[in-house]
C-alpha cells in the first residue's frame, strides 16, 4: 500500500509552508492556503448556490492536471541541471526554491486530479428534472467542495509561480 501513498507529497509541501529562519509554521500561510478557500465554499452550501456547466469544468480541470504533471517533471529535470551546475552552491537559495517549488507543484498535481475526482464524482451524481428529463445543476454540497478544491489549486499556482520567480532572481546573481 506504501507504493500508493500520497502522504510524503503532502508532508513535503507542508514543510514549504513554515518560515526559513525560525522553522516554524507560518499561520499566514496556512490561513490563506487553506482557510480562504473553506471561506469561498461555505457559501456555496449555506445560501444554495449550484454549480452549472460541469461539463466544462471537468475537461478544463483534466488538462490543467495533465499540464502540472509535466510541470512536475520539467521542475525535476532542472534540480538535475543545477544539481550538476558547479556555479551553483549545493546547500544555496536555488536548489532549496527548486525543492520547495517541487513540492508545491507535486502537491499541487495532486489536489488537481481530485479536483477532477470530485468534478466527475459531483456531475455523474446530479439529479434529473422530472419535468423536463435534462440534468441539473450540481448540488450544493459538492459546489461548495468543488470552488474550495479549485480556489486552493489556484492560490498553489499563484504560490508555485512566486516561487519560481524567486528561483529566476536567485539564478539570475
Amino acid at each position: 500500500m506504501t507504493k500508493f501513498s500520497v502522504g510524503p507529497v503532502i508532508s513535503d509541501h507542508l514543510g514549504t509552508l513554515e518560515d526559513e529562519r525560525t522553522h516554524t509554521a507560518r499561520w499566514q500561510d496556512w490561513a490563506m492556503l487553506y482557510g480562504l478557500p473553506a471561506a469561498a465554499g461555505a457559501p456555496l452550501a449555506i445560501w444554495n448556490v449550484q454549480l452549472q456547466g460541469i461539463g466544462e469544468v471537468v475537461g478544463g480541470l483534466a488538462i490543467l492536471a495533465g499540464f502540472l504533471f509535466g510541470l512536475v517533471v520539467f521542475v525535476f529535470q532542472l534540480r538535475l541541471q543545477v544539481t550538476a551546475d558547479p556555479r551553483v552552491a549545493p546547500q544555496g537559495l536555488l536548489p532549496r526554491l527548486l525543492d520547495q517549488l517541487f513540492a508545491n507543484v507535486s502537491y499541487a498535481v495532486l489536489v488537481g486530479f481530485m479536483t477532477v475526482g470530485v468534478s466527475i464524482a459531483a456531475s455523474a451524481t446530479r439529479s434529473l428534472d422530472a419535468k423536463t428529463g435534462d440534468l441539473m445543476a450540481v448540488n450544493r454540497w459538492w459546489s461548495a467542495v468543488l470552488v474550495l478544491l479549485f480556489a486552493h489549486l489556484m492560490l498553489l499556482l499563484a504560490m508555485s509561480l512566486k516561487r519560481l520567480r524567486r528561483a529566476y532572481q536567485e539564478l539570475k546573481r
